[in-house]
């Protein structure tokens, strides 16, 4: 029997499993075809993204699971799906283990109930295009040497085959540029000599430092993307031992 989580709660602590296999979508490139007077073949114009996808789970509750009587199943199921913040949860099943993906319950259908402690319904989602890999979610970190030079390199191996928008957390303590790919930001130290720590968020497309805004503090005119495959960061400064440690949670995804 197959499972859900949403929101970190699973559907079968609530009693119920999933009934039937949901459709395996994957979601279509943004893009319009654009005619072009005298040209044979349109132009592609792409509008940079791929678009949210709707998913639907048929669920039935399981009567051995269940310890509450069949109003109680229905309000916690409502509880648990229905009450909407505005904001994408976590969603994952047990069709994609190892990944998860960022969804919102739309809605519940009617529920149908057909003996006690024994409903069945459907509940529809809307998700973001990508799934990510638990993987991708691990910190990895990067220390600098005792002597660090003005240019330090490494790398990140990406192995999903499609793009991804990392975390960045730099500990530094002079002004210095990160490199990814050949695509800069620079970045200003707000406390010259003595450690700063910036946070570059590519989804967000910002700079923080916890709650506090730092976009003050960059100069980019991207920010950083890792590409299927090897990844060539540099970091680049005038001085000598600019940074001390760089942590980068790289969020691998696939469709």
């Amino acid at each position: 029997m197959h499972n859900l989580e949403y929101n970190g709660t699973s559907l079968r602590k609530l009693g119920f499993c999933i009934a039937n296999a949901p459709f395996y979508h994957i979601s279509n490139r943004k893009f319009e075809i654009v005619d072009i007077y005298g040209k044979d073949g349109g132009i592609i114009a792409d509008n940079g993204f791929y678009e949210n996808i709707d998913v639907s789970y048929e669920i039935n509750s399981l009567p051995w699971l269940v310890y509450n009587d069949t109003q109680s199943l229905i309000r916690m199921l409502a509880e648990e799906f229905a009450n909407f913040d505005g904001k994408y949860k976590e969603l994952r099943d047990t069709y994609n283990t190892g990944y998860y993906a960022k969804a919102i319950c739309k809605s519940i259908d009617k529920i149908e109930y057909k003996a006690d402690k024994c409903v069945s319904t459907i509940l529809n989602f809307t998700r973001q295009p990508f799934w990510y890999s638990d993987e991708g979610q691990k910190t990895i970190s990067f220390s600098a040497a005792a002597n660090s030079q003005k240019e330090t390199e490494f790398y990140v191996y990406n192995p999903e085959k499609f793009s991804a928008e990392p975390y960045f957390c730099i500990y530094h303590s002079q002004d210095l540029t990160l490199d990814v790919n050949n695509a800069q930001i620079k970045i200003k130290a707000a406390f010259v000599g003595n450690e700063n720590l910036i946070e570059l968020d590519s989804e967000m497309q910002s700079a923080f430092c916890g709650i506090t805004d730092m976009n003050a503090y960059i100069s980019c005119t991207s920010f950083p993307v890792f590409t299927s495959g090897w990844n060539k960061i540099k970091v680049i400064s005038e001085k000598e031992n600019a940074f001390s440690k760089i942590n980068i949670i790289p969020r691998w995804r696939r469709l």
